[in-house]
């Protein structure tokens, strides 16, 4: 007799900054497993096309960074207006790419077999929910159910117990920062209210270290001039600033 197959689960963490991808079974009491992309576990939300193709990543911004050819590049691209096509086509572009490369090298069973589990920021309404899961669909996801992230975090703190069911029924207040927005959910008795839509994010420090670094150069107007002429340069070189920023924080030399 043959063996059901375990439903497989794919938990989607598509950031304005960086992104990450984990993988889980049903029935299954394994932790989640934590998927690699280009040898990195989380990598920034970047993608870029040219006549060559797709690229996702720090492919993607090298390849910009380089000047190979036209490119069209695309940094935090994740918004709540999801009608705007600068959010719906990177969206799509970067999604496709990323399962079609994940499935390809046998780490997902793929687009139309898998489950997906996307985040959303705690701020978005029902309505911006069911946008979102329609752009997933577009984008190849066939089976997909959006949850808001913070929630997700308290049922985290629960599973891995980090916090008890009995703490977890009295007062518990929920903070995600991410790099756009810091969404607040206060839960009481397991009943969850959120409240975010903020543009308050760690991003801001990157274009802050850009912005400082910039005012610093003696060739500042250059510099300058470049930018307006090929604006993609920008996101590139705030990227690096975020870099810098993470080896600040993580305390590397």
């Amino acid at each position: 007799m043959a063996t059901k197959k375990q439903l497989e689960f794919i938990g989607y963490d598509l950031g304005h900054g960086e992104t990450a991808v984990a993988r889980a079974y049903g029935g299954s009491s394994r932790e989640p497993e934590i998927l690699e992309h280009g040898g990195e576990k989380s990598f920034v939300s970047a993608v870029a096309r040219n006549k060559s193709g797709v690229r996702i990543g720090a492919q993607a911004v090298n390849l910009a960074a380089l000047g190979q050819g036209k490119n069209e590049i695309w940094v935090k691209f994740k918004s709540r207006d999801l009608s705007d096509k600068s959010t719906q086509i990177p969206t799509q572009l970067f999604t496709q790419t990323l399962f079609k490369d994940l499935a390809g090298d046998k780490k997902i069973d793929g687009l139309k077999t898998s489950h997906f589990i996307v985040g959303c920021p705690s701020g978005w309404d029902a309505h911006d929910r069911q946008n979102y899961a329609k752009l997933m669909r577009s984008s190849g996801l066939d089976t997909v159910r959006i949850v808001p992230e913070s929630r997700a975090a308290l049922m985290t703190a629960l599973e891995q117990g980090y916090l008890s069911l009995e703490a977890a029924r009295s007062s518990v207040l929920i903070v995600d920062i991410g790099s756009s927005t810091t969404d607040f959910t206060y839960c009481y008795d397991l009943e969850a209210e959120d409240v975010g839509h903020n543009f308050l994010g760690s991003g801001l420090l990157d274009r802050l270290i850009f912005e400082r670094c910039l005012a610093r150069q003696m060739e500042r107007r250059k510099i300058e001039k470049l930018i307006k002429r090929y604006p993609h340069y920008r996101p590139i070189m705030e990227y690096w600033c975020r870099l810098a920023k993470e080896q600040y924080f993580n305390g590397d030399e």
